[in-house]
């Protein structure tokens, strides 16, 4: 993976995602385009590049936004975890599979989010005056699947850029190199 497209990307996503964030009021729900980005890399990136990607991801939002250090990369590699897994077993430009892998990875992300405001407002005794901001977070999470065909869409047609090479391209590449010539 190019590296240096990879930040370009993650600026770009945390740019919007700010500016979609501030465009509406500091309660409603927004779609996780940050998240969607995450998604894309995890699709297309080999397994340790995919997790390592999605944890820098998430700790550039940490850094940007006024969460704890460290949620958004949890979410995200936890994001990541589970899209690698599924990388053979999906069909990576269908805008079914991103709208699926949209709102299952967006309700990963808001049971994550959800846990750590439940466990911060255990540990401060403050769960009864700010409560959990649940429907909120559900309707990102709608939200955050209707978009994903449109911003992975986009994305996928971007993959070039980023030189993504799968495990089993790598491997091919060892075992002609090893293999020697045959008539020996």
């Amino acid at each position: 993976m190019r590296w240096s497209a990879f930040f370009i990307l993650a600026y770009l996503l945390i740019g919007v995602q700010i500016g979609i964030s501030h465009a509406g009021s500091a309660t409603a729900a927004h779609p996780a385009i940050v998240l969607l980005g995450a998604v894309f890399i995890a699709l297309n990136a080999p397994r340790k590049v995919a997790l390592l990607a999605c944890f820098i991801l998430g700790l550039i939002q940490d850094l940007m936004t006024l969460q704890p250090l460290g949620v958004s990369a949890v979410e995200y590699a936890l994001v990541a975890l589970l899209v690698v897994n599924a990388q053979d077993v999906v069909y990576r430009n269908h805008p079914l599979t991103h709208a699926f892998l949209g709102l299952v990875c967006g309700l990963l992300g808001a049971v994550t989010l959800l846990m750590h405001a439940w466990i911060y407002g255990l540990l401060r005794r403050k769960l009864n005056e700010a409560g959990l901001p649940v429907g909120r977070e559900l309707l990102g999470v709608l939200y955050t699947a209707l978009a994903a065909p449109v911003v992975l869409g986009i994305l996928q047609r971007m993959t070039r850029y980023f030189g993504f090479r799968t495990v089993r391209a790598a491997s091919r590449t060892r075992v002609i190199r090893s293999a020697g010539p045959r008539w020996s």
